[in-house]
């Protein structure tokens, strides 16, 4: 029978997946050949509207790919080819690649030095360079390797921070089984299977808490039919983190310390809006730089809470920082500047961003909080918000310094600072309710459609536009657990509001229920839809005429 992708999709299938032995090195001919049938097929499956899933199998006409002849270029042989057909005339949903070295000569307690080709660290960074160079999902097969051997590579992988969602791999979960089979027939592989071949699956699953699961990264790519029936939410973290939250009775400077309780969280920002958005019942995803073994805890840590998380390879450690709660509820918080970002990181993120901008258009909601990397310009969120506004995504900012100052003028479609922040970029004291009136009107005329400025205890003010009315929340009052995140919780409010048809009023009352639902949470962002639905009965709203 001859196939075509509509054909298969009548049949019942959900994909197609084609494998292609395909070699950059061999004659341009023949890859002519390859690169028209693999332009054929996504084609066709664009039109069957089937993803399409392509498998790379690299090899040399002139190598013995098991060889170290081959294994010294096979980075680049991944490289270039995974380069090749992320191009968009190939219309590839997802690659499936080899890892782009041979781990039989990876540098180990078991291979002499001088066989060895690669250290561990240099395996590492040719993982993360053909990371970076795959736009695309993709996902590692075992080419045959043992289990143990493929284990090795997952980790090898996940210490690089690489970007993969996943493995489909055969033989390094049951090849030696076969042996079992031929010396004892049936009932020996069934007992095989149902012990080591368990462990061996079991082996391989233990090393994929750092892969990027495939389903996450959906918002990628989805047609443009389906995205106009959803109301999207990206939220854009440059600069993540791990919380990591430490009780003790009393912190006293210069002494010793012993913790009473350590608990860690998926922080930063970002994070905390994309946990209340998911709370409120929106599926946002996350995107952001993640590297190391930090970097692998925030995705799995988002994994687990549900939120699609979609990241960018980064050499740097992700960085953590530290909430301290003393038996007095005294809050002191710690936060690394992180690792800087480079320009190939800085560059790729961008990238990535603008990609999800253009596929989600009208339908996005675009929330970018958090203050910036170092080594990220100043502009990095102005030149992200005009690309989103180009592109029709609606756009919230929450930054502090020249970030915000900047950002103003690439006119945001909302931003909201807390007082503190607001003052600096304005140069202001903020003490009254006219100075925060003033406030906003300034935030205004700087560039912003809207603007919110959220006041601690003292509630939150909010001002739709030029021409409205400003309306102002008194704190819903109660006793915190801690006050962190709050500010991040009031963003996701007006944000899930205003991005689902809310009036401006209805919107304050959300934002200012999310912000009190936080203040009792037992981590940032861990809100509880129902607190959040009590208080939003108890907020009042009033109104006030915006400043000069």
């Amino acid at each position: 029978m001859v196939f075509s992708a509509a054909k298969l999709r009548a049949l019942g299938a959900d994909a197609v997946k084609v494998l292609l032995y395909y070699s950059p090195f061999s004659a341009s001919a023949i890859n002519a050949q390859k690169f028209a049938w693999v332009e054929r097929v996504g084609q066709e499956c664009s039109a069957a509207d089937i993803p399409f899933f392509l498998e790379l199998v690299s090899y040399h006409d002139d190598m013995d790919e098991k060889g170290p002849e081959f294994a010294r270029i096979k980075p680049d042989v991944v490289v270039r080819s995974v380069e090749e057909f992320c191009h968009p005339r190939y219309a590839v949903d997802v690659i499936k690649v080899g890892v782009p070295v041979n781990m039989s000569f990876v540098q180990s307690a078991g291979l002499a030095k001088d066989k060895s080709l690669y250290t561990r660290q240099e395996a590492a960074a040719h993982f993360r360079r053909a990371s970076d160079a795959c736009s695309l999902p993709f996902i590692y097969l075992s080419e045959g390797v043992s289990n143990e051997t493929f284990a090795d590579a997952l980790a090898i992988a996940a210490e690089a921070g690489s970007g993969f969602s996943g493995v489909l791999c055969g033989r390094a979960t049951w090849q030696d089984g076969v042996s079992a089979f031929v010396q004892n027939g049936e009932a020996a592989l069934d007992a095989w299977l149902n012990d080591q071949g368990v462990k061996n699956i079991q082996n391989v699953n233990a090393r994929l808490a750092a892969a990027r699961p495939l389903e996450r990264q959906a918002f990628l790519s989805l047609g443009k039919d389906d995205l106009d029936d959803l109301a999207m939410f990206l939220c854009v973290s440059p600069n993540p983190a791990i919380d990591k939250r430490i009780t003790l009775p009393a912190l006293i400077p210069g002494e010793i310390h012993r913790a009473q309780t350590v608990q860690a969280f998926p922080g930063g920002k970002s994070a905390h809006v994309a946990m209340v958005l998911k709370a409120l019942g929106a599926e946002p995803l996350w995107i952001g730089p993640c590297g190391g073994s930090t970097g692998a805890e925030l995705l799995t840590g988002l994994k687990k809470l549900g939120i699609n998380a979609h990241s960018v390879t980064a050499i740097g450690e992700t960085r953590t920082n530290l909430e301290i709660i003393d038996d007095a509820g005294v809050v002191t918080e710690i936060r690394e500047p992180g690792s800087p970002i480079s320009a190939a990181e800085l560059s790729a993120l961008e990238r990535a961003c603008n990609e999800l901008f253009e596929k989600g258009k009208e339908s996005t909601t675009v929330i970018f909080s958090g203050s910036l990397p170092v080594g990220a310009p100043n502009n990095f969120y102005a030149k992200l918000i005009v690309a989103a506004r180009a592109a029709g995504c609606r756009t919230f900012l929450d930054t502090s310094g020249e970030p915000l100052k900047l950002a103003l003028a690439a006119h945001p479609d909302f931003v909201k600072p807390n007082r503190d922040e607001a003052a600096t970029v304005l140069n202001l004291r903020i003490t009254s309710r006219e100075s925060t009136a003033n406030a906003l009107s300034q935030f205004l005329s700087h560039g912003a459609c809207s603007a919110a400025i959220s006041l601690g205890a003292d509630g939150m003010v909010y001002a739709p536009g030029k021409s409205a009315p400003g309306f102002f929340a008194p704190a819903v009052p109660l006793t915190p657990k801690s006050t962190v995140g709050c500010g991040d919780a009031a963003l996701a409010g007006f944000a899930f509001a205003l991005s689902t048809g809310s009036s401006a009023e209805n919107a304050l009352r959300t934002a200012a229920a999310c912000a009190a639902a936080n203040c009792l949470a037992d981590s940032p962002g861990a809100i509880d839809k129902d607190v959040v639905n009590k208080f939003q009965s108890q907020v009042r709203v009033e109104t006030f005429i915006l400043g000069p």
